[in-house]
Formats: structure tokens, C-alpha cells, sequence
């Protein structure tokens, strides 16, 4: 997913989009800003991405590449991509203006990062360690 994809996953959880599918109100502090969220949001991440892949995090080898146009990839997890960060993103946004608005937004992202969290763990093939 890009990180455009993403902004408007985030743009359309705001309510900015009119019937008519074109944005109510100017966007263009929110496509400014959506570059510092995305990268601040894929460190915070990291780790929920790790697990879902399968792999060892290790933040001080591999950090999360810094992300620098509207039309790149982002390279987490695509269910963090699809469910997760379009929340995070859209809380981002709205954390100046609409301050009450923007923690049910938190909320809701924390509770599909404990929700993809609880998913890896239990999908996750484990070696037995007792025979009976």
C-alpha cells in the first residue's frame, strides 16, 4: 500500500469526502503532514509488523526505512497497512483540531493493534514441548 492509499483510508475515516467522492475541504496540510505520521508511525510499528511476519525485531539492525513521497510502498505488514494505520493516521491528523474526536480515532487503533496482536500469536505454529 502507498502512502497516498493510506491518507485516503485516513481522509475517508474523518468524513472528508463529500457524496460526490471529491474531498469537502482543502487537504493539502493534511497530505503535508501525512509523510512525518507515516514514518513515526512505522516505527511505533515495528514490532506488531515483526510478529506478523514471523520475524526477529531488532530496532538497532534493521530500522523501518524513512518513507519520503506520497507514492512510495510502505513496507509493513499489509493487515497493519489496511486496518491499523489508517486509524493511527487519521488520530494523527486530528489531534490539534478536534482533540476529543481524535482520542475515539486512538482508542480504535489501539484496539485493532491488541486485536492483530492477539491474531499472530494465535495463528502462530508452536513446538511441542511435552510429550505425554
Amino acid at each position: 500500500m502507498t502512502v497516498r492509499k493510506a491518507l485516503e483510508y485516513a481522509l475517508d475515516i474523518i468524513n472528508q469526502r463529500n457524496e460526490d467522492g471529491e474531498y469537502s475541504m482543502y487537504t493539502g496540510d493534511y497530505e503535508k503532514n501525512a509523510l512525518s505520521y507515516i514514518n513515526i508511525l512505522t516505527v511505533s510499528l515495528y514490532e506488531l509488523d515483526c510478529r506478523l511476519k514471523g520475524i526477529t525485531c531488532n530496532i538497532d539492525e534493521v530500522t523501518p526505512k524513512s518513507i519520503e513521497s506520497l507514492d512510495e510502498e510502505i513496507s509493513l505488514h499489509e493487515a497493519i497497512c489496511r486496518g491499523v494505520l489508517p486509524y493511527g493516521l487519521a488520530f494523527m491528523m486530528l489531534l490539534e483540531e478536534e482533540p476529543q474526536r481524535a482520542e475515539r480515532l486512538h482508542t480504535v487503533y489501539k484496539e485493532e493493534c491488541m486485536r492483530l496482536e492477539k491474531m499472530s500469536s494465535a495463528c502462530r505454529r508452536r513446538l511441542i514441548t511435552e510429550v505425554y
